[in-house]
């Protein structure tokens, strides 16, 4: 059953449809899903590990996955893009892990996204991580 509202007693007009879809940046405008993975091999010692991609094509970046062969408290990650850091100091986990982000990331073909882990606790391990995309 709907309910009439009416317009002329509410104190505050909406634009668009409540609770419908959301604009964009909160929710994306691309639909085909692309995950990269990628595997970076960090050696048994106490130092900072990067690994570069570049989108061959626009996107819009959901998500940032990240597991370790090790966890160790203080070592953490980082992600930038165009040499923007926009995910800083994630300490790692006893668990692999999401960072979700709030609003999509939109990319243009050949940005420099660059993940960047840090090993503080200086053991070699293996880290996996996979940009969540969406494509056109």
């Amino acid at each position: 059953m709907m309910k009439k509202i009416n317009h002329m007693s509410s104190p505050f007009a909406v634009s668009h449809v409540a609770g419908g879809r959301l604009d964009w940046p909160f929710f994306p405008s691309k639909m085909r899903p692309f995950i990269k993975g990628f595997n970076l091999s960090v050696p048994g010692i106490e130092e900072v590990c990067e690994m570069t991609y570049e989108p061959p094509m626009d996107a819009e970046l959901l998500c940032v996955a990240v597991g370790a062969s090790k966890y160790n408290p203080d070592d953490n990650w980082n992600v930038e893009i165009n040499g923007e850091r926009f995910i800083e100091t994630i300490y790692t986990k006893d668990l692999p892990e999401g960072m979700y982000l709030m609003v999509v990331k939109p990319l243009s073909a050949g940005d420099e996204m660059k993940f960047i882990f840090d090993n503080q606790s200086g053991e070699p391990k293996e880290v996996w991580f996979n940009y969540q995309f969406l494509i056109d």
